[in-house]
């Protein structure tokens, strides 16, 4: 009897029937390590430090490593009671699956496990193809992440840049505005002393006809007759003669000497009024080439500004081609290169 069904059972039959059973075996396994995990679990909370490893080697023959798994395949897929009916794990998913191939799942992210489980049919893959599809999603998102990274950091760059370029562009408006602050300034220290000027030539054109008419005041006083009062009580016509002639002399000369000091003052005065003349021209010009300067730092810092806008725009069309097709990125460089070149040729 054993013979002729012997017979008619082949090796394929045997093997396949072989696989089941070990595979029913590990997904019992599964289940039961999962219960445990969880006794394990509890066991280690209430036995006091330092006996845990004695406990597990002596009275359940456990080392802490199997220990270990057997508490973390409870953790990642235990429910949280104990079955009516013996041991159960989380879901269906993962109680098909045998105990080898939960412990490689739990690789995978608790979250993204059970998907992942599905995704890739670990219940019927071998436990080489398992490891080998987490290993390949592992590398898959490690260089997800390094592009991730990688754009973050490039982006990070970019705002950098642009921060960098805001910076700029801003300190040169403030240049900008400095620069026409201080010019704005020595035109109107240019107009104080151009008015200063005027007002020190209105003085010494002032003293000047004070001491021209004094000196004319002093010619017509020398051309004019002496004139003298004389008594002529009791006086001989010797000593009136005299008298007169004294008193001609002595008014022309009283008369010369306060027109010689008042033109001496007025020749001072004029003078000072010069000097002041010669110093506010002087700061005149000063103020001049102050003003000149100041309007090349104006008109350099301007130039910064629209350089630096200039430089933005660039940055944007280039931004800009990046998101056109290739014809048109072409079309559009050739058109900008000869714009270019043309300006560049006017600033020749």
């Amino acid at each position: 009897m054993n013979e002729q069904l012997s017979a008619t059972r082949t090796i394929g039959q045997v093997t396949q029937e072989i696989n089941y059973l070990k595979a029913q075996g590990q997904k019992t396994i599964l289940g039961f390590t999962v219960e445990i995990g969880r006794r394990l679990t509890e066991a280690k909370g209430m036995l006091p430090h330092g006996e845990w490893g004695r406990w597990l080697r002596e009275e359940v023959g456990y080392s802490k490593s199997s220990a270990n798994n057997a508490m973390r395949i409870f953790e990642e897929y235990g429910s949280t009671q104990m079955g009516l009916f013996g041991p159960e794990v989380e879901c269906q998913t993962f109680g098909n699956l045998d105990y080898t191939k939960a412990l490689a799942l739990i690789a995978v992210p608790a979250e993204e496990r059970e998907q992942f489980a599905k995704d890739v049919d670990a219940e019927n893959i071998s436990v080489r193809e398992l490891k080998a599809q987490i290993k390949a999603r592992e590398q898959e998102r490690d260089e997800a992440e390094n592009r991730a990274k990688g754009w973050e950091q490039k982006y990070a760059q970019a705002t950098e840049r642009e921060k960098n370029r805001a910076a700029d562009l801003t300190d040169a408006l403030t240049q900008a505005e400095k620069a026409q602050a201080a010019e704005k300034a020595a035109r109107e220290d240019l107009e104080a002393k151009d008015t200063a000027l005027k007002l020190a030539n209105q003085r010494l054109a002032a003293h000047s006809a004070e001491v021209e008419r004094l000196q004319k005041e002093l010619e017509a006083e020398r051309a004019k007759p002496a004139e003298v009062a004389v008594q002529t009580v009791d006086a001989t016509p010797e000593q009136l003669a005299k008298a007169e002639k004294k008193g001609k002399r002595e008014g022309k000369k009283a008369a010369e000497t306060a027109l010689n000091e008042k033109i001496a003052q007025a020749e001072e005065q004029a003078k000072a009024a010069e000097k002041a003349t010669q110093e506010a021209r002087n700061e005149l010009e000063e103020a001049q080439k102050r003003l000149a300067q100041q309007a090349q730092v104006k008109a350099l810092a301007e130039v910064n500004v629209v350089f630096r806008q200039l430089q933005e725009t660039l940055n944007q069309v280039r931004q800009g081609l990046n998101r056109l097709d290739d014809l048109n990125r072409q079309k559009v460089k050739s058109a900008l290169v000869q714009v270019l070149a043309q300006q560049l040729e006017e600033l020749k």
